[in-house]
């Protein structure tokens, strides 16, 4: 149930700087936690489907610090730094490196453009990497980024 409160909350909150009233609120918070609700289910379905032991799953310092290539140790502080990122940003980069979701999904979702999203993983990579003490690359993204680009 956190997980979807967590998610709803940051889709009202990413859409809600957009929303001019149509439709009624109620509307458009209702499909902001359809949304999450699907995007969770979905989640789920791939990785059990990818074979993901619940174990694995639900560390997420160990997940970013797989996805960086640094040492688990490190995975807390990463993690402290995609968390301190605007939200824009924050948004993209959970979906694009976390979730391994493709850019064109990203647009998709409103994220932003492909020039907008390449700008917030660089700027998150950044952080990442003046946090830990190294640079940082994607190791297991399809994405092909790193913080200097």
């Amino acid at each position: 149930m956190d997980r979807v409160l967590m998610r709803s909350l940051a889709r009202i909150a990413y859409a809600g700087v957009r929303y001019r009233g149509v439709p009624s609120i109620e509307a458009f918070v209702s499909a902001r936690i359809k949304e999450s609700i699907s995007e969770l289910l979905e989640e789920e379905r791939e990785r059990m489907l990818a074979g993901h032991d619940e174990e694995s799953s639900c560390d997420p310092y160990a997940t970013i610090a797989r996805l960086l290539g640094i040492d688990i140790e490190l995975g807390r502080l990463a993690c402290l730094s995609f968390n301190l990122l605007p939200v824009p940003a924050r948004s993209a980069c959970y979906a694009l490196i976390y979730q391994q979701r493709s850019i064109e999904e990203c647009q998709r979702l409103e994220m932003g453009n492909p020039e907008e999203l390449a700008m917030y993983v660089r700027s998150s990579l950044k952080a990442v990497s003046r946090r830990i003490g190294r640079s940082v690359v994607l190791t297991d993204s399809k994405l092909n980024l790193e913080a200097g680009e």
